[in-house]
C-alpha cells in the first residue's frame, strides 16, 4: 500500500483554528477594504487573492471570488488576469478533489497560455495538470504533462525554476515501481533548484525518499526521515504539507505497531484535512484509521 502523502487536547485544537481564522479573517478584510478604491485591474488581482486567502475556510466562497475575479477581468479584457484567476480556480478545484473541474478551468488557462506564449503560466499549469491526471489515475498523460513542463523550459532555455516537475515526476515513477527513476528525478530536482528555500526543497526530497523506504518496508528509516519533515513543515506552518507528513507519520507507527502514537498522527492529519476540505486526504485518512482500529479488534467502533 503506497504511503499517503496523545491527541490535541480539545482546547489546544480550538486555539489553533481560532487562531489561523482570524488572521485570515483579518487579512481578508484588510483586501475587502482595498476593493473600495482599487482600479478595474487591481480589483481582478484583489478578487483572486480572497479566493485564495479563503481555500481554508470556505470551499463554496474560494469558487465565488475566483469567478468573480475570472468575470472581471473578461469583462474589462485583462488577459493576463484572465490567465492567472483560471490557473487559480484550477488550483481550488484540485485541491478539494474536484477534478473535471480543475481539469476544466486549468485546460482554459493552458488554452490561453499557449496564445498569449505566457510561458510562466504554460509551465505551471503543466505541472499542475500532472498533479491532477496522477491523482485520478491516468499516468500516462500525467508524465506527459510533467515532460512537457520540463521540456518548455529546457528547450526555450527559460528562466524558471523547474524542480517541481522534477519532484513530481520522481513520485509518478515511484508510484509505477520505478524506483531507480525516481530517485534519479529527487536528485535532478534539488540540482536544478534556484530558489531561496533550500531547506524547504530538501525537506520535500526527504519525504518523497521516505516513501521509498516505506514501500521497501524500511519503515525505521521512513520514520527517521518523516519526523523531521514534520518538524519543518511545523515550523513553516504549510497545513497542506503538514496533514499529509501526519498521515505519513501514522503509516510508519501503524507498520511499527505503535497504536498510541498511529492514531494521534493519524488523527492529528484527519483534524487538517477536514480544515483543508481536502476530499482527496479524507478517505485515504478514514481507511487507515479503520485499519488501526480493526488490528486492535475494536470491532465496535
Amino acid at each position: 500500500m503506497k504511503v499517503i502523502f496523545s491527541f490535541f487536547s480539545f482546547l489546544a485544537t480550538s486555539l489553533l483554528l481560532v487562531n489561523f481564522c482570524t488572521a485570515q479573517t483579518c487579512e481578508m478584510d484588510s483586501i475587502r477594504n482595498l476593493m473600495r478604491t482599487a482600479n478595474d485591474t487591481t480589483q481582478v488581482n484583489l478578487l483572486r487573492s480572497l479566493g485564495i486567502h479563503s481555500r481554508s475556510l470556505d470551499e463554496e466562497m474560494s469558487v465565488e471570488y475566483g469567478v468573480k475575479s475570472l468575470n472581471k477581468a473578461i469583462q474589462i479584457a485583462f488577459v493576463k488576469g484572465q490567465i492567472e484567476s483560471l490557473y487559480a480556480l484550477g488550483l481550488t478545484h484540485g485541491m478539494t478533489g474536484s477534478y473535471p473541474e480543475s481539469l476544466k478551468y486549468l485546460k482554459g488557462c493552458l488554452d490561453l497560455s499557449i496564445k498569449e506564449s505566457n510561458h510562466k503560466y504554460l509551465k505551471s499549469t503543466y505541472n499542475s495538470l500532472g498533479i491532477v491526471y496522477k491523482r485520478i489515475g491516468d499516468y500516462p498523460t500525467s508524465k506527459n504533462y510533467y515532460l512537457k513542463s520540463i521540456q518548455l523550459v529546457d528547450s526555450l532555455k527559460l528562466p524558471f525554476d523547474n524542480y517541481s516537475a522534477y519532484i513530481n515526476l520522481g513520485i509518478l515513477y515511484d508510484l509505477l515501481n520505478e524506483e531507480d527513476k525516481a530517485i534519479e528525478n529527487y536528485r535532478k530536482s534539488l540540482e536544478v533548484y534556484k530558489g531561496p528555500n533550500k531547506e524547504g526543497i530538501e525537506s520535500t526530497v526527504s519525504a518523497n525518499l521516505a516513501v521509498i523506504d516505506y514501500n521497501n518496508k524500511d519503515y525505521e528509516a521512513a520514520l527517521s526521515k518523516f519526523l523531521k519533515v514534520v518538524a519543518y513543515h511545523e515550523k513553516s506552518g504549510d497545513k497542506f504539507q503538514l496533514c499529509s507528513s501526519y498521515s505519513n507519520l501514522g503509516n510508519c507507527y501503524f507498520e511499527l505497531e505503535d497504536w498510541e502514537l498511529a492514531l494521534q498522527y493519524l488523527n492529528k492529519s484527519l483534524d487538517l484535512a477536514n480544515e483543508l476540505s481536502d476530499k482527496h486526504m479524507i478517505p485515504k485518512i478514514y481507511y487507515k484509521l479503520i485499519s488501526l482500529i480493526l488490528k486492535q479488534e475494536k470491532y465496535d467502533e
